[in-house]
């Protein structure tokens, strides 16, 4: 185990507090950095808050991922573990930009394989593009002015088998050299990549376990199971940086979902 870090990025795609944007303090308040203690001693807690409380849109989510940046970068370099609980996926992009330079694979658990780009979209939904962001498919300005310089090789990127995927994104998939890799332990996935992302979408558990997500799918991991493989994974992959996001507070009247989510940062933490 090493020494963690948490980042509390408290915001639904700019806004502070606000569905999603309330998970990350819920998380904390129930006490993430006493489950991430090392030799007893709580995580550090670093909050991230908007610099320029005027913007929204993307110059808050520009403003926010620059931070991210810094902090991520920041940890790295005192060799210490960033786990980061953010209320959207599209944090993805600060966290990556911190762990620049050097060859970044990603491991994304998630329900959604967020893979759209503007021209698959129905929605429209950013959060939605946050992996194709990643890897260079879309959203070059937004990347550029994170400063996040050097897309995520697809082969680089392993995706734990998504279940809700919609036309575009699996044509898309289809067509990628993206690894669509069953939550198995151990897991069927290799990288080159000197360093790993691990990327937890809290909508990858089964929903009757976890039903305090934003955008919800049928089906999904046993929460048992995803804590082996969270651990397995931090056991076997040179980890670099993880997140945790999509808690919805709001839709977790019985804190099922929260309790999930403590269960997963203790696998981080084992």
């Amino acid at each position: 185990m090493h020494p963690i870090t948490i980042l509390e990025v408290p915001y639904h795609l700019g806004l502070r507090g606000v569905a999603t944007g309330a998970g990350p303090g819920r998380i904390l308040a129930a006490g993430a950095d006493r489950v991430l203690a090392y030799r007893g001693v709580p995580a550090q807690v670093q909050h991230i808050d908007l610099r320029d409380k005027t913007c929204e849109g993307i110059d808050a989510i520009v403003d926010l991922g620059r931070q991210v940046r810094v902090a991520v970068r920041e940890a790295r370099q005192q060799e210490v573990l960033p786990v980061i609980l953010a209320g959207n996926c599209i944090t993805s992009i600060g966290i990556l930009a911190g762990l620049e330079p050097g060859e970044t694979g990603v491991i994304w658990l998630d329900a959604h394989p967020d893979f759209h780009t503007p021209q698959t979209s129905i929605s429209g939904n950013i959060e939605g593009m946050s992996l194709a962001t990643v890897a260079g498919h879309c959203h070059e300005d937004l990347r550029g002015r994170i400063g996040f310089s050097s897309p995520i090789p697809e082969h680089y990127i392993a995706l734990i088998t998504p279940r809700d995927v919609e036309d575009g994104e699996r044509e898309r998939l289809d067509s990628s050299r993206i690894s669509i890799v069953p939550p198995e332990v151990p897991l069927s996935y290799d990288s080159a990549a000197e360093q790993i992302y691990l990327h937890i979408d809290l909508d990858v558990l089964a929903l009757e376990e976890g039903p305090g997500v934003a955008y919800r799918a049928g089906g999904g991991l046993p929460v048992e199971s995803a804590c082996a493989l969270v651990r397995h994974i931090m056991a076997t992959k040179p980890v670099a940086a993880v997140a945790l996001t999509n808690y919805r507070p709001d839709l977790d009247e019985q804190d099922k979902m929260l309790n999930a989510a403590l269960k997963l940062l203790k696998a981080i933490a084992s």
